[in-house]
């Protein structure tokens, strides 16, 4: 949550200081610097947890990833150097020569991306969560402060986007850096190294499809339409990324490093149906108070101009609560190795995407793209869960959580006729979300049931140390 606080925090600064135009602008660029990214393989360590889960002792586990960072920072500068010297084209593609030096800018944060995936890779894969919030933290705190100068202070518009990113990014690579390579040592594999390209190549083309699916409605936007309408889907699209960042990302955080030795410890498959549950609860709780507060959120914290947003984000939360599926349940083609389905899957939806990407943007603009969006995700996540479950089968009561997110989008139907547009707004929707949570655990849709809360409730307030873990 602190290493996406940033995004969230920037908001009303962004919306405050940054015109649509400019905010669009400088989504195009991130757009750019990820397509980049992937079209050159530079995230060739996508199977790093995969390897590190594999290797018999801790000297091949320390092998495995400082492998991965000489290889991911190989591969991250033939990018800066390609991305370098096609920045005049792409800018003059895009119809702004103007922000050739922006890209060329920005693409240091290249670099600095790798140093980060494997540093809080290495935290995360050893359970130092300490370690893990205390450099999220620190990044946290150095892009805010270089964000409050550059854009509040000096006015420095794109600009002021393109240093905070850096000196954020530039600060965290440092502290990793100093903490990692004393540990794990510079070593270096040619072995690992070509069975992380071989396990990687199916999904880092598999993520261009998914990169395209993610962003690519934003140049159907441009092009049908104009860059202000770009920034505005940007913003109700946030919500999608905050849904991911502030509730799933966390589970799959650990779950992802993780997930291996849970799958191959006793009752694997009975416990990835339990966590399953668990988190989707969790997810729901947090997509129904998006949906619930995002329109008195805008208004709150956004320009009138931007206020349009709002109606953009509920077929965009949903469709991030199947991609946050999909994730989930991609563990059974990951384990099989099997990881070309990923990439069939992935093109055929973005495929059936585009389709709906003509069809819709032109007339409807944003909720066009929204829509589109949600009909590639949800295609996405059937045929991974179809795969994955004939070679890792679990047990899902989807009945249970059909229930509870129709019950999410009918509260959110309710707040069309309830909100007065004003500061009491917040206060029906806290007791909107509260009638919400209340309900699901009265018809039993939660993880724990009544009678294990109150058993848990009573049991805290006695203040007796003997709970059962297995209610939990």
């Amino acid at each position: 949550m602190a290493r996406t606080a940033t995004s969230i925090i920037m908001l009303p600064i962004y919306t405050r200081y940054l015109s649509p135009s400019v905010y669009g602008t400088a989504e195009l660029l991130n757009i750019i610097l990820d397509l980049t990214v992937l079209l050159l393989g530079a995230r060739i360590t996508t199977g790093m947890f995969k390897f590190y889960a594999d290797a018999e002792n801790q000297k091949e586990k320390h092998t495995v990833l400082s492998t991965c960072l000489w290889l991911g920072l190989l591969f991250n500068i033939v990018a800066m150097m390609i991305l370098w010297g096609a920045s005049p084209l792409i800018a003059l593609a895009l119809g702004d020569p103007s922000i050739t030096e922006a890209l060329r800018w920005i693409m240091f944060t290249l670099a600095f991306a790798t140093i980060g995936e494997i540093g809080m890779g290495y935290f995360r894969v050893n359970d130092q969560a300490g370690r893990y919030l205390l450099v999220s933290l620190l990044r946290l705190a150095s892009q805010i402060a270089a964000s409050l100068y550059f854009i509040v202070y000096k006015e420095a518009g794109l600009w002021g986007v393109i240093y905070s990113a850096l000196i954020g990014a530039g600060f965290q690579a440092l502290l990793l850096l100093t903490v990692i390579i004393s540990t794990i040592g510079l070593r270096f594999s040619t072995t690992i190294a070509k069975n992380l390209i071989i396990f990687s190549m199916p999904i880092i083309i598999s993520s261009i499809a998914m990169y395209y699916m993610t962003f690519g409605d934003r140049y159907f936007l441009q092009i049908f339409h104009d860059t202000s309408s770009v920034g505005i889907y940007a913003l109700g699209y946030k919500f999608g990324f905050m849904l991911l960042a502030l509730v799933w990302g966390p589970f799959m955080s650990y779950w992802g490093a993780k997930q291996f030795d849970h799958a191959r410890s006793p009752g694997g498959a009975e416990f990835f149906s339990q966590a399953f549950s668990i988190a989707t609860y969790i997810l729901w709780a947090g997509a129904t108070g998006m949906l619930i507060f995002v329109a008195p959120a805008i208004q709150f914290m956004a320009d009138a101009s931007y206020h349009s947003a709002a109606h953009l984000v509920p077929p965009i939360v949903l469709a991030y609560v199947f991609h946050g599926w999909a994730q989930f349940h991609q563990f059974g083609i990951l384990d099989s190795k099997n990881t070309r389905f990923l990439n069939t899957y992935t093109w055929i939806s973005a495929a059936v995407m585009s389709i709906f990407y003509i069809l819709l943007i032109p007339p409807y603009g944003g909720m066009g793209a929204a829509i589109a969006t949600l009909v590639g995700m949800v295609l996405r996540f059937v045929l991974i869960y179809r795969k994955s479950q004939q070679y890792f089968k679990f047990i899902t009561d989807w009945k249970k959580i059909f229930f509870l997110f129709f019950g999410s989008y009918v509260a959110y139907a309710s707040t069309i006729f309830l909100y007065n547009n004003d500061r009491s707004d917040f206060v029906i929707g806290i007791l909107l979300y509260f009638f919400i949570i209340i309900t699901s655990v009265l018809t039993n849709c939660a993880p724990l049931t009544r009678r294990e809360i109150s058993k848990q409730t009573k049991a805290f307030l006695s203040k007796d140390p003997r709970i059962s873990k297995n209610n939990y």
